[in-house]
């Protein structure tokens, strides 16, 4: 009951103070005014109504009329989970890097990490760059003392520095490219720019400004129409959000998959209406049935197909051969369809031991030369002091005999 009470909506019975025609028309939204990025939940899950909730579409008020039932949605994040097991654990959590997802050792963490990473560029971050490589150290520094408030950053590995470093470059990429969308709703650049500023950059206005300018820049339009075309023209299309593709196959993995990666293609690619996803998985699954049936006929005896041991790459050799068959060769690192679950670390270009091993060959070079520089200079200044107290250095005289034969 108590759980009720508190989350029980209040309706008022008396008219608004302000109405449409009487508000200021700079303080109140137009009709038909885009709604601002933080009160935009539209994939938020419908909630069922509660007993005592009045969440009708609308509610009856003194003289017949109606007014719209305040919506119950999810306000936007505010690291309140992270701060919650702070309070409990009193300690700060640690990031535990995990090679094989690059990343947190758990979704549930990268999760975290991904959602204050996003709140602190949304509220705390400047936007008057173009990307997050381009912001000056001083102000990453900024940025990132925002996370120690419940993340332990100090002393961390250079892997999960990296890891931060990209989660935050990848954050302000959405960010920006959300504000860019918010922007484009309004039709009229000056009036986005004099009134169609969010509600988490309504203290920033210098970077709406900026940002305004920077959305009507012809360089930054033409970019963004070659990235939209770019996008359209792409064959497959995942529908799994932004959970990285690696927590996705570790957990069929855990489920006893034993094709992992053809379930995965499955669940992220195939859809309704999807022709070319369902024929890359037919052919997918006829290879796979082909590799089952295979290894159950060499067992002497009938087998589960549960206890059936099938070659641990079969699945990621199955995936790449059809899309290379329908798709062409896909050369570089990444592997298609698997993304930071497949990255190959092959090849001088692309190894990370080999880039370590360069830089550590430059430094080494580096410090030679200085060296040398300095004993030049050293034999100089004994050179010219030898030449003042009138001594004369004897320098050998050069050997001209013929080399010996012997």
């Amino acid at each position: 009951m108590l759980h009720l009470i508190t989350r029980r909506r209040s309706v008022s019975n008396t008219a608004p103070a302000l109405s449409a025609s009487t508000a200021p028309g700079l303080s109140a939204p137009l009709i038909g005014e885009p709604t601002p990025l933080s009160a935009r939940r539209s994939h938020r899950r419908r909630r069922e109504p509660e007993p005592y909730d009045h969440s009708s579409s609308s509610s009856r008020v003194e003289g017949g009329d109606s007014q719209p039932a305040k919506k119950n949605t999810r306000g936007p994040n505010r690291m309140l989970k992270e701060a919650h097991a702070v309070r409990l654990s009193a300690s700060l959590i640690k990031i535990a890097y995990d090679s094989r997802h690059r990343g947190a050792a758990t979704s549930q963490q990268h999760s975290s990490v991904v959602n204050s990473c996003g709140f602190v560029i949304r509220y705390c971050c400047p936007m008057q760059w173009t990307s997050w490589a381009q912001i000056p150290e001083e102000t990453k520094e900024l940025v990132r003392d925002k996370l120690t408030v419940n993340f332990d950053l100090k002393d961390i590995s250079p892997e999960v520095s990296a890891y931060l470093e990209e989660t935050l470059a990848n954050r302000y990429k959405d960010w920006k490219c959300a504000l860019h969308k918010h922007f484009q709703l309004w039709g009229d650049p000056e009036i986005a720019r004099l009134q169609g500023y969010p509600a988490e950059l309504k203290d920033r206005l210098e970077d709406w400004e900026w940002l305004c300018k920077h959305f009507t820049d012809p360089k930054f339009v033409k970019k963004s129409v070659a990235g939209m075309k770019a996008r359209d023209s792409k064959t497959l299309l995942h529908h799994s959000g932004s959970k990285p593709f690696s927590y996705r196959l570790e957990a069929r993995r855990q489920e006893g998959s034993k094709f992992p990666q053809i379930d995965l293609f499955k669940d992220v690619y195939v859809r309704p209406g999807k022709e070319i996803a369902e024929q890359l998985l037919g052919d997918m699954v006829e290879k796979s049935t082909a590799i089952l049936e295979e290894a159950t006929s060499q067992l002497s005896q009938p087998t589960p197909i549960e206890d059936v041991i099938v070659p641990e790459d079969a699945d990621l050799k199955i995936v790449t051969q059809v899309l290379d068959q329908k798709l062409g060769c896909r050369h570089g690192k990444v592997v298609r369809c698997m993304g930071k679950a497949g990255v190959r670390e092959t090849g001088a270009s692309s190894s990370r031991s080999s880039t370590v091993e360069v830089n550590s060959l430059k430094e080494e070079v580096t410090t030679l030369r200085g060296q040398l520089v300095a004993q030049n200079e050293r034999m100089n200044m004994i050179v010219q002091a030898l030449a003042m107290s009138g001594l004369q250095i004897p320098m050998p005289e050069p050997n001209l005999a013929p080399p010996s034969t012997s």
